[in-house]
């Protein structure tokens, strides 16, 4: 019964509230769970949570307060944080400033420009100097990991390699980039490393409840491919097998020591694939070669 009562709230706060928006948009939807996710985390709980924001008759309102109704609608997902209560989230607790700038919405089947899709592939970039610009992402400055080497724009190897969301995250905008650029070959490539990102992605303990709903998204994103003789197929069974393998390693150089000792690591996508670097003049294209993973 109590169950049932919940989420009779949650679907008036739905057609009542003007303070949250309903979750029309799958990836916006999925970004609203994780950030809510995210926040019970840094708050030490749901039941913290509720305790903490949940109007109460002698209760001061806040922009972060809400009534119970609408704290079974977040908390079910049936509706998004609204863009105001985001910021004033991120304002008050830094931890979440990141997951609220985590461009999830090139996840969405919306047609976007191509001034939106620049933007959110600038979002971590950084100058370089005479190297060009090269990816900044949070926490890289202090992190203690040997193998935590800079990447470079555009290097979609090297942003598979770093196996966390933020190479996942740059992968999918890269790859609705080459997309709008109609660069087919090269979206060919972002698509096999952002299918393999999706382990590394899901990983992460604020994304890992909903890394159901981000394979799925992922997935759905191919239908953005144009038709090629290189169709990707896309084994799920490995891909539950790394989220599951907490040692699994995307470095290359750890996988061909791996290799080299005899021990076949499963590739979820075939085939992978690839670019043979070669210098070029800016008319020409890398040359585009593909190998059963």
């Amino acid at each position: 019964m109590g169950e049932l009562h919940e989420a009779c709230q949650a679907l008036q706060a739905m057609q009542c509230s003007n303070i949250g928006r309903p979750a029309s948009d799958a990836s916006d939807r999925l970004h609203s769970r994780i950030l809510w996710n995210t926040w019970s985390l840094v708050e030490g709980g749901e039941e913290e949570l509720r305790a903490r924001y949940v109007l109460r008759r002698q209760s001061l309102d806040g922009p972060l307060m809400m009534r119970s109704d609408e704290f079974s609608a977040y908390r079910q997902g049936l509706r998004s944080l609204s863009p105001k209560r985001r910021k004033h989230l991120a304002l008050q607790h830094p931890q979440l400033e990141e997951v609220v700038k985590w461009p999830f919405a090139a996840l969405s089947h919306r047609e976007w420009d191509m001034r939106t899709v620049v933007g959110w592939n600038r979002l971590f970039t950084s100058s370089a100097g005479l190297l060009g610009d090269r990816y900044s992402f949070p926490g890289d400055r202090t992190s203690t990991d040997e193998n935590r080497v800079p990447v470079m724009a555009y290097d979609l190897d090297g942003l598979y390699q770093r196996g966390d969301i933020y190479g996942f995250l740059m992968l999918t905008c890269t790859y609705r980039l080459f997309h709008l650029q109609r660069l087919a070959d090269r979206q060919w490539y972002a698509a096999s490393h952002m299918i393999r990102a999706l382990s590394g992605a899901c990983r992460d303990p604020r994304v890992r409840p909903f890394a159901h709903e981000l394979i799925t998204q992922t997935k759905q994103l191919l239908r953005l491919l144009p038709d090629t003789s290189f169709p990707i197929h896309v084994n799920d069974d490995v891909i539950w097998d790394q989220i599951r393998n907490n040692v699994h390693e995307p470095s290359y150089l750890m996988r061909r020591a791996a290799e080299r000792r005899g021990v076949h690591i499963p590739e979820p996508v075939s085939p992978i694939i690839s670019y043979r670097y070669q210098k070029c003049g800016p008319h020409q294209r890398p040359l585009l070669f593909a190998r059963n993973g």
